[in-house]
């Protein structure tokens, strides 16, 4: 039922909106809400990769300079980046050791481990990702000294 009144010659039909917010909701939630939500989730996915760079290159290090051998060292690096990938559900990137002394593990040398992670925007198809450049690289590395009176290993 319409109810209408006349003001001077025209008629207005107080109804005529009637729905409309509803409508004006769902817009705006599409238009505005989705994207930001698509914005901080992609923040938090890149900064989810950033500290699992830094973890992995952190964790490599530490555990090479305190392992008893090279090959024991590069062994328990690799594990313990893998890790820290893992732990922030990161596809695992690459880790590598180098060294400022040759054996690594001579005393007082510096041990320096690199990470490096891609991680692809959420939401985003694989397909679409590569081609247009939706992924975001980030990079981390730790220097780590031997022990001073550790022996050589």
């Amino acid at each position: 039922m319409s109810v209408e009144r006349t003001v001077g010659h025209d008629v207005v039909d107080r109804h005529s909106e009637e729905g409309s917010a509803l409508i004006e909701t769902i817009v705006v939630i599409a238009v505005l809400l989705l994207p930001l939500v698509w914005v901080a989730t992609a923040l938090l996915r890149v900064e989810a990769a950033s500290y699992a760079a830094r973890q992995a290159a952190r964790e490599a290090a530490r555990t090479y300079v305190t392992s008893s051998s090279s090959a024991a060292g590069a062994a328990r690096a690799n594990t313990a980046a893998r890790i820290a990938y893992a732990d922030q559900d990161v596809p695992v990137g690459s880790t590598a050791v180098t060294c400022t002394l040759s054996p690594c593990l001579t005393p007082g040398a510096s041990v320096r481990a690199s990470s490096r992670a891609t991680v692809t925007l959420p939401f985003v198809p694989k397909w679409l990702a590569g081609a247009a450049n939706l992924q975001v690289t980030v990079s981390s590395s730790h220097e780590q000294k031997v022990e001073q009176y550790g022996g050589q290993r």
